[in-house]
């Protein structure tokens, strides 16, 4: 058997089981799956820089979703907090790149 130990979307096993494959799951708890969410998101970052696709950033979206979730933070806070840190500093528009500072 091929080892994973990675967080999996909910109806993954279901796909697998589907398939006819034998697998293996546990569950995690919140505090766990957070981390694990964190490793989906860098795992999908790092696929990004390879080979662009909408379909990793997606999931980097669902996986701050779900990490947002576990918090016990809504999809509405943090857009109240993206839009404040946008209005005080700016978005990632205008492509700066700060080389040095005093």
């Amino acid at each position: 058997m091929k080892e994973h130990h990675r967080l999996v979307r909910d109806r993954v096993p279901d796909l697998i089981y589907e398939s006819g494959k034998s697998f293996t799951i546990r569950h995690a708890d919140n505090d766990e799956t957070f981390s694990l969410l964190l490793d989906r998101i860098v795992e999908h970052t790092e696929d990004l820089r390879i080979n662009p696709r909408r379909e990793d950033l997606a999931d980097i979206l669902e996986a701050i979703y779900s990490a947002a979730e576990k918090k016990g933070w809504t999809l509405q806070e943090l857009e109240n907090v993206r839009a404040e840190k946008r209005a005080a500093r700016g978005a990632f528009q205008e492509n700066v790149v700060l080389l040095y500072t005093d």
